[in-house]
């Protein structure tokens, strides 16, 4: 392996490498145009084969073989030449998701028919064989004299590939503008190869980088557009999977909402028959011992009412009903209702208000708000170790944000992500729908409801209802 690498001068073992590196992209690229959307790489791959071919033919001119041999690698490379020029123009029209234009499809048809006139012999090349010394680099080339069609066909190559550079610059399609340069650095290094080889310069020939060039840049650009475009389909499915799971919870609270009306109407009747009953009872003589027994049974009937009014809240959004909402009011009327639900407790924490008197909302449902406001102060009301309340609104620009904190204990981080689920309650002898009426209410209005840590210890909530236009008739 080393005799054979010693024997290769440094222009063929650059060759050699563009020509390996060519494959690798060409196989990738193969591989890549399997994807939808991805066919045009097959153009890609084509011109990636040809690049790497030319590259191993460009080699012979600076190695020790027989004489014949010059001429002949000289026109199958010109041949080669045509139609990787070829190719760039298809495979640009493919990225861009067109056929050829007509002068387009002029221009590659000139090319292949120059391609294939590199084939005959004497036509395009002499078999004239002139050796040209670069001494401060020890090589030898022997360039092979073509004819004056030869030269031609070279500036047509040299020209077209300009032309495509220049339009893919101004033009930039998928592959961007990094093609175009790539394209233009490709006919740079064909026009030096050509002032190098007409004046007899004493410089070497950079065409193999060239076609190394245009090959690794657009390839680099290629591989980075399909990593951009893979990262932006697992954004999709990563969207498309959340939101499948809020269709899928959406679904199992409808289900649960369904359920919950349905036991709440068949338990309501039975529970006006009780206090009906319990009514009737306490008007008689009644000792102690009864006394104590109704007020127990009348205190878990409330309590059982209680969780009725939820489940029927929980599963009742349904249609809003929209309208303009003094916030002011409503959050009074719901403080008034919360504090009344709490009546029982002692010591009763301190409540206040904040809400400018001018704030009002359009196309809200006034009803559900002051149900979940109410939710939200009985909540924090509630909360262990409590001591004030604070409820404040305020118009954020472009949603009402409706705010009830507490200077309680707060909720357990490990216990958050469960508050807003139906049923879950941390008080024994809580519902737990009062949040998730909340996140009901938040949602029709296409919403939110969110928590956070009070400043000093407590919990807030925050309910926010979008600015909403008026529905349409």
């Amino acid at each position: 392996m080393r005799s054979i690498v010693g024997a290769l001068s440094l222009p063929a073992l650059i060759a050699l490498c563009a020509a390996l590196s060519a494959l690798t992209f060409a196989g990738l690229s193969l591989g890549f145009s399997t994807a939808p959307g991805w066919r045009s790489l097959r153009w890609y791959a084509l011109a990636a084969v040809l690049s790497a071919m030319f590259t191993v033919g460009d080699a012979i001119t600076t190695l020790a073989v027989p004489g014949h041999w010059y001429a002949w690698f000289a026109r199958f490379n010109m041949f080669l030449a045509g139609l990787h020029g070829a190719c760039w123009f298809f495979f640009d029209a493919a990225q861009r998701g067109r056929k050829l234009a007509r002068w387009e499809r002029a221009v590659v048809g000139v090319a292949l028919v120059a391609a294939l006139t590199n084939l005959i012999p004497g036509l395009t090349v002499t078999d004239r064989i002139v050796a040209r010394e670069v001494s401060w680099l020890s090589l030898t080339y022997r360039d092979v004299i073509p004819t004056h069609l030869g030269g031609a066909v070279s500036i047509y190559y040299v020209l077209a590939l300009a032309v495509l550079g220049v339009r893919t610059i101004r033009d930039p399609g998928p592959g961007g503008r990094a093609q175009g340069v790539a394209l233009l650095f490709l006919a740079a290094t064909a026009l030096h190869d050509t002032v190098v080889f007409s004046f007899a310069l004493a410089a070497p020939y950079l065409l193999s980088l060239g076609f190394l060039a245009v090959i690794v840049g657009v390839g680099v650009s290629v591989v980075a557009r399909f990593v951009q475009n893979a990262r932006a389909l697992e954004t999709a499915l990563r969207a498309l999977r959340d939101t499948r799971e809020v269709l899928v919870r959406q679904e199992r609270l409808a289900a649960l909402g369904e359920m919950s009306a349905m036991v709440a109407h068949e338990v309501r009747n039975p529970l006006a028959v009780m206090f009906n009953v319990l009514a009737t009872v306490r008007r008689g003589p009644l000792d102690e011992q009864q006394s104590m027994l109704l007020k127990i049974i009348d205190e878990e009937a409330r309590r059982l009412q209680r969780l009725v009014t939820d489940l029927l809240d929980f599963s009742r959004p349904g249609a809003l009903r929209r309208s303009r909402v003094e916030v002011l009011a409503l959050v009074a009327t719901a403080v008034d209702a919360a504090r009344a639900g709490v009546a029982d407790l002692s010591p009763m924490p301190a409540l206040t208000q904040t809400v400018p008197p001018d704030l009002a909302w359009e196309h809200v449902d006034a009803e559900l708000c002051r149900r979940a406001l109410i939710n939200l102060i009985d909540n924090a009301l509630r909360a262990p170790r409590c001591r004030a309340v604070r409820v404040s609104a305020a118009d954020d620009g472009d949603a009402l944000s409706l705010r009830v904190s507490d200077d309680g204990e707060g909720i357990d981080e490990a216990l958050r992500e469960k508050v807003f689920a139906p049923f879950y309650s941390s008080r024994p002898a809580g519902t737990g729908l009062g949040l998730a009426i909340v996140r009901n209410v938040a949602l029709a209005h296409e919403g939110s409801v969110t928590y956070s840590e009070t400043e000093g210890g407590g919990a807030t909530f925050t309910l926010r209802i979008p600015r909403a236009t008026a529905p349409e008739a």
